[in-house]
C-alpha cells in the first residue's frame, strides 16, 4: 500500500521556449493543468520582482500621490 495515495505525473514541453515541465499531483492532469500552473507560476514572478527580487518596492520608499 502506498503512503502517499494515487499520484500523478504529467510531462509536457513548452514548444516556444522547449522548457520541459513536469507536475506531480494527487488529482487527473490535464491540458488545463499546466494552463493553471502557467498563469500561477507567472503570479509568483510578478509578486515576487514586486516584493523584493527586481523592484524592492518596499525598500524604495517611493511614494505614490494621486492628483485629482
Amino acid at each position: 500500500m502506498n503512503p502517499f495515495g494515487e499520484v500523478n505525473l504529467a510531462l509536457a514541453r513548452y514548444p516556444i521556449s522547449a522548457k520541459l515541465w513536469y507536475i506531480v499531483n494527487d488529482q487527473p492532469t490535464s491540458f488545463q493543468t499546466f494552463r493553471e500552473y502557467s498563469e500561477r507560476f507567472d503570479i509568483e514572478e510578478e509578486f515576487l520582482d514586486e516584493k523584493s527580487n527586481g523592484f524592492q518596492l518596499e525598500k524604495s520608499l517611493i511614494l505614490l500621490q494621486l492628483y485629482f
